[in-house]
């Protein structure tokens, strides 16, 4: 409602699109997020502020990253970070530089990765943003898992908890809780773990990471021998996939 209203000006704008845009992708309608974020970067291009062109970038990052092309957003996040400095904006640098970790951990290019996690997470620090911190985190105990440093992985990724509890960053809170069932033997915690995940993405919105938690505990379920329960979660998390487009984890769930 607010986008057509007249005369707005272009930062306004942008804010306003990023916001839907968002919200878009937590209910998995990647591809008018990839609207917005397509009409974010024109508006900024055509604005010349390098400020508005990192916000522009940022989200397109992220577009991309949530429609399985992690191999553009390791192009698109540099530029991002490279307008924020041109800003002066540390906290669209750090941004940036969380975008690429992500990016850069879903390529398996982990060293990279951990490089960018930890960049964020020192920005993010000190410009005292808990959230940014947290999700920071979260990034380097995923790229800790990837190279199967398994110690260092549960701590970061108990670290990113942490923080996402202490502001109320529920998306946070899911995706630290799903990591840490990574290299949990326990079947009873990794249990709870995985449904205070899913109580996480559900309290914040995001269906598609609702999709992986519920094909996650699919496979506990497969573990104990409950194969008919294995099951029904799997057919749940393949319905989530379909509608919210997660070709790529659809694969591996009808698998």
């Amino acid at each position: 409602a607010a986008l057509r209203q007249r005369g707005l000006a272009a930062a306004a704008k942008l804010d306003l699109l990023d916001l839907r845009a968002e919200s878009r992708i937590a209910l998995g309608d990647v591809k008018r997020a990839a609207a917005d974020a397509g009409e974010m970067l024109e508006l900024a291009r055509a604005a010349r502020k390098p400020a508005l062109l990192a916000q522009a970038l940022n989200r397109r990052a992220f577009v991309e990253i949530r429609k399985g092309e992690s191999r553009l957003a390791v192009v698109t996040a540099p530029d991002a970070i490279a307008a924020a400095r041109k800003a002066g904006r540390a906290d669209l640098e750090a941004l940036g530089l969380y975008r690429l970790a992500e990016a850069q951990m879903r390529q398996r290019r982990n060293d990279a990765a951990a490089t960018s996690a930890m960049q964020a997470r020192r920005l993010y620090r000190k410009l005292g943003d808990t959230m940014g911190e947290g999700r920071a985190w979260w990034v380097l105990s995923a790229t800790r898992s990837n190279q199967s440093r398994t110690a260092e992985a549960d701590r970061a990724a108990d670290t990113a908890l942490a923080l996402a509890l202490r502001c109320g960053d529920r998306y946070g809170e899911g995706n630290a809780a799903n990591l840490l069932t990574f290299n949990e033997a326990d079947v009873v915690k990794r249990m709870g773990l995985l449904r205070q995940a899913l109580s996480a993405f559900e309290a914040a919105g995001y269906v598609e990471r609702q999709g992986v938690v519920t094909h996650n505990l699919a496979l506990v379920y497969n573990d104990l021998g409950l194969a008919r329960r294995a099951r029904r979660l799997l057919l749940q998390a393949a319905d989530i996939y379909r509608r919210t487009g997660a070709i790529g984890s659809l694969s591996v769930t009808l698998w």
